[in-house]
């Protein structure tokens, strides 16, 4: 025998009632009549907003109810530079901090706003892209490095390695570098023959 109240109505049919209250359902109103309820009508005061609504991007409204933020129109996870984020470029959702950057494509990729044709970050243009930087690969060569002289590079980006000549006449020594030994010899010995003289 079921178990009732004392008016006789079975004690299930409480439960019943219960967990019909309980239910979303059963309080669920669309007070804007948009034809969305909450939850997924993020603002039930508000006709304009709910799922499938056209987007208008940066005016403070998740118009969509899609949760993402207004201020993020390419989805990349960061708010446009304009409104306060750091996006350069909120068209592109390849564009942003932190996103690898492609070297000499017009593209500041990673928005740090360094030159895009100067790969090496030394200041100068890649030659190769109008600019003056004959090696833009490696920062201490271009036209405002010292040229270290003789030593095969040309630093300074001038079109030749700057090279050294010592002494002069019958006794200049080739090749670009400083006197050998055997000519150190020869000319101490040299002096020391006018000496004894």
């Amino acid at each position: 025998m079921l178990a009732s109240d004392f008016m006789g109505h079975p004690l299930h049919w409480y439960w019943s009632l219960w967990l019909l209250l309980a239910s979303p359902a059963a309080w669920a109103v669309d007070l804007d009549g948009d034809g969305y309820e909450p939850p997924a009508d993020c603002d039930d005061a508000d006709p304009g907003v709910h799922p499938g609504v056209p987007e208008t991007w940066y005016d403070g409204t998740d118009a969509d109810c899609g949760g993402a933020s207004d201020f993020d129109r390419d989805g990349d996870g960061v708010d446009s530079a304009t409104y306060g984020g750091a996006d350069c470029d909120d068209a592109r959702a390849d564009v942003h901090p932190g996103a690898d950057e492609v070297w000499y494509d017009g593209l500041d990729q990673n928005c740090d706003g360094w030159d895009d044709f100067d790969a090496d970050a030394d200041g100068f243009v890649a030659a190769a892209h109008g600019g003056t930087d004959c090696d833009d690969a490696d920062p201490s060569r271009n036209p405002g490095a010292a040229d270290v002289p003789d030593d095969g590079n040309d630093q300074n980006c001038t079109g030749a390695d700057r090279t050294v000549s010592w002494g002069s006449g019958a006794c200049a020594v080739g090749g670009g570098g400083p006197p050998g030994p055997l000519v150190w010899l020869v000319a101490l010995a040299g002096g020391l023959g006018r000496r004894r003289r």
